[in-house]
């Protein structure tokens, strides 16, 4: 007798990611657009990997009160900025660990804390741009971590797929 199984469908919900971009403190207009606008679509993709799905207001775009009684409108997703309208940034922290630290002591190197950088020369000239979006996502979800690699290996063959058919002259 055949068994089926039946699973509940799943539940999704809105919430909210964050992504960010380190560049130099020197990069400004037209190439700071075409950085950020790639850094936007790079951040869509993962977060797709991901399994999730960017939300689509209707129109196109939210429109947000502002503290000082006015309105904004807003992409989905889209770059925090000052109240001035440019984009805002913060000095960057090294989250990865990849930028070498000043301090070393004797015995070898030591992984030390992170702290907050409070200068351009702390983050090396670094500033880091933040982005947010809005996905529907599943209510529950385990998010596996893989490498880097894996997670490109698997995009990659989801747009080019592959498939090897061979032919057998003799088996006809």
């Amino acid at each position: 007798m055949p068994q089926v199984r039946i699973q509940e469908e799943r539940k999704y919900g809105l919430t909210h990611k964050t992504g960010s971009i380190d560049l130099d403190h020197g990069v400004r207009g037209t190439e700071l657009e075409r950085e950020l606008r790639q850094a936007g679509d790079k951040f869509v993709r993962d977060m797709e990997l991901r399994g999730l799905i960017l939300y689509k207001p209707p129109g196109g775009y939210f429109i947000v009160p502002q503290n000082t009684g006015g309105t904004k409108v807003m992409t989905n997703p889209y770059w925090i900025e000052n109240p001035d309208g440019e984009y805002a940034n913060w000095y960057a922290i090294d989250w990865l660990n990849e930028r070498p630290r000043k301090e070393k002591r004797t015995g070898g190197d030591y992984n030390i804390a992170r702290n907050r950088e409070t200068s351009l020369e702390d983050s090396q000239g670094l500033v880091e741009y933040r982005i947010i979006g809005i996905f529907w996502a599943p209510e529950k979800a385990i998010e596996m971590l893989t490498s880097i690699a894996e997670r490109k290996e698997r995009e990659k063959a989801e747009k080019n797929p592959q498939s090897f058919v061979i032919e057998n002259p003799f088996l006809q």
